[in-house]
């Protein structure tokens, strides 16, 4: 992965983790990140997701999601 981008938005009950992440990769890498975000075992919202192909075999992905905060104690 190329960066990481966190940040939290509302209080409570409503707070979630908006997180950004960038990949690059051979293609299966680039599929295989995505799928393991888009199927993990959390509350998660794919809100954006670009793929595009750079030079030779490499490829990119633009993934945005916004994740339920659990609630604290």
């Amino acid at each position: 992965m190329d960066t990481v981008s966190v940040n939290s938005s509302g209080k409570g009950a409503d707070a979630k983790l908006l997180v950004i992440l960038s990949i690059r990769g051979t293609f299966d890498q680039v599929m295989r990140a995505v799928a393991a975000i888009e199927y993990a075992p959390y509350a998660l919202t794919v809100t954006s997701l670009s793929v595009t192909h750079e030079v030779g075999a490499w490829w990119h992905a633009d993934l945005k999601t916004s994740i339920a905060a659990p609630a604290l104690p």
